[in-house]
């Protein structure tokens, strides 16, 4: 029969056990979270090979050339000329209107292509990502919650790209046409998702930094009270992993599309959200497998580590008996 103590530390082995592993998943996200999301450099060198997606491109040239379409109205600046209802078919308003939305597109997918875009994708999503850190930490008093999650790309380098072009359609004012806003906003993340965003940020930067810490020290203080649970540890703590980047690579994304992408097309928002978490769900993939390696070599060691404490309560069991004969 097993002493008090023997149970009191098989009862405190599992405890420990149980916590660690539940907390095992949450603290390596939290860790990469910190290095990777809540971290400028690091979000900003994750999210710099998106400049060459394909959907991504074509979703924001798209949109740049409907914002600046509409900021220069040109169809109606033709019509509010004297005179203009006289013109040939070739040079009608509509006609003029349709062929410079053609060349806006045309310069603004040239630029979109181009290396420059890299360089202005990289800027934008650093500059974007202090600002929504710090509307997320409360560190700004001039912005609002609702400013955070959006990135805001300077379109200096595509007006110029466009102006020529246009401006050799023979449109009168065009170069006054396009005085317009220098700058364009895409948003990544929608505003209602922000509060919960605020809160992941928040217990991201106060536990993530440690709680892998905390996590390992459990396992580990686990398995040295009891050893025989070496097996099952590692094997839970792989199952557990597993299913975790299961869960961040399925049921996850279905959520972020929903309410954190929801502006976003599906191709475009699968896009943002691996090219965000695929190093996370690589990495708790990875410590799974090693988890579950280990797990598997060292059953012979289990084995015997059991065989041997129970010889050694056969032994304590059977002591006072011979001392009494």
């Amino acid at each position: 029969m097993a002493s008090p103590f023997s149970r009191f530390r098989s009862i405190a082995a599992i405890l420990c056990l149980t916590i660690g592993i539940v907390l095992a998943p949450l603290s390596i996200t939290g860790l990469w979270a910190t290095k990777n999301l809540t971290d400028t450099n690091g979000f900003t060198a994750l999210m710099k090979p998106l400049a060459s997606n394909q959907g991504l491109q074509d979703d924001v040239a798209n949109m740049i050339t409907g914002s600046i379409s509409e900021s220069l109205q040109i169809e109606k600046a033709i019509e509010s000329i004297p005179g203009s209802s006289w013109l040939p078919d070739a040079l009608s308003p509509q006609h003029l209107a349709e062929k410079s939305d053609e060349l806006i597109n045309r310069g603004v997918s040239n630029v979109i292509r181009s290396e420059q875009f890299a360089s202005l994708w990289e800027e934008s999503v650093r500059t974007s990502h202090a600002k929504t850190i710090s509307v997320l930490s409360d560190q700004s008093r001039s912005v609002r919650l609702e400013d955070g999650g959006v990135l805001s790309f300077q379109l200096g380098s595509i007006l110029d790209e466009i102006s020529t072009p246009l401006t050799q359609l023979g449109i009168p004012g065009i170069v006054n046409m396009l005085n317009i806003d220098p700058h364009w906003d895409l948003r990544i993340i929608q505003s209602d998702a922000l509060p919960a965003v605020q809160t992941l940020y928040n217990v991201t930067t106060t536990f993530g930094p440690w709680m892998i810490y905390v996590s390992a020290a459990l396992i580990a203080a686990g398995i040295l009270l009891e050893s025989k649970f070496l097996t099952s540890a590692l094997m839970v703590l792989g199952i557990g992993l597993g299913l975790s980047a299961l869960i961040m690579n399925t049921f996850l994304f279905d959520y972020s599309r929903g309410v954190l992408f929801a502006g976003l097309r599906h191709e475009v928002a699968e896009s943002v959200y691996y090219q965000l978490v695929g190093s996370l769900v690589g990495v708790l993939t990875t410590t799974a497998v090693i988890s579950l390696i280990l797990g598997l070599a060292s059953w012979p060691i289990s084995q015997m580590l059991r065989k041997r404490q129970a010889m050694n309560r056969e032994f304590v069991v059977e002591s006072p008996v011979r001392s009494n004969h």
